[in-house]
């Protein structure tokens, strides 16, 4: 009779390890599909920021607020997009399936190279201070201990073709057709270019003219 009940504890707590595993894994999981506040804000000219999208692109699995309007967050110079964090080469993937060029990261992103995973990005029209600007794409990437923003589109050109200067900047057409600066955030230093320079991973600054060399 001992060894059966022994036999019966045995199973028992084998049962309880199995359970205890599923619940820890389904923790995870659910750490990993959590919906995020992911926010990046502008400076510079920037007074009035709003950005109505046309497509998104997210890993599989992860969730995204699909509504068309973003929502500002904490003033009017800010972006709030509501998505889960995981990067993975589908994004990337879905991203260049609507842009064929090979070298679209290179010739139209503030890093000016491609990325190998992102989180989600959005395209659409963004609006500042009333100016719209056409099928703009903003994606989070990830680097190091932080998350960081790759700002680009088909109208945006890289400021200059110096990998040692500007390579943080970009100019991007309006509709009315004029070009204006757009200088992505950075961790330290200077963005290369004469008078301009920011620092943070989470902030574009943005000139109401074209990027100065």
């Amino acid at each position: 009779m001992r060894k059966i009940t022994l036999i019966l504890y045995f199973f028992f707590c084998l049962y309880c390890l199995s359970e205890s595993c599923a619940h820890t894994k389904n923790k995870e999981i659910h750490k990993k599909t959590k919906e995020n506040h992911n926010q990046v804000y502008f400076s510079g000219d920037a007074y009035l920021v709003r950005f109505k999208m046309t497509h998104y692109c997210i890993t599989p699995g992860q969730p995204f607020d699909s509504s068309n309007d973003v929502a500002s967050f904490s003033g009017e110079k800010s972006l709030d997009i509501m998505a889960g964090r995981h990067g993975s080469k589908a994004t990337v993937d879905c991203i260049r399936a609507s842009h064929t060029d090979p070298d679209f990261f290179i010739k139209h992103f503030t890093y000016k190279k491609s990325p190998k995973k992102l989180n989600f990005s959005i395209e659409g029209t963004l609006t500042v201070n009333g100016v719209q600007f056409d099928d703009v794409i903003l994606a989070e990437g990830h680097h190091l201990l932080n998350n960081n923003w790759w700002f680009g589109g088909s109208h945006c050109s890289v400021a200059t073709t110096d990998l040692k200067r500007g390579a943080n900047a970009i100019n991007c057409l309006s509709r009315t057709g004029k070009n204006w600066c757009f200088i992505r955030g950075k961790t330290s230093g200077k963005v290369g270019l004469k008078h301009q320079s920011y620092t943070s991973y989470d902030k574009i600054k943005v000139t109401e003219h074209l990027c100065k060399h």
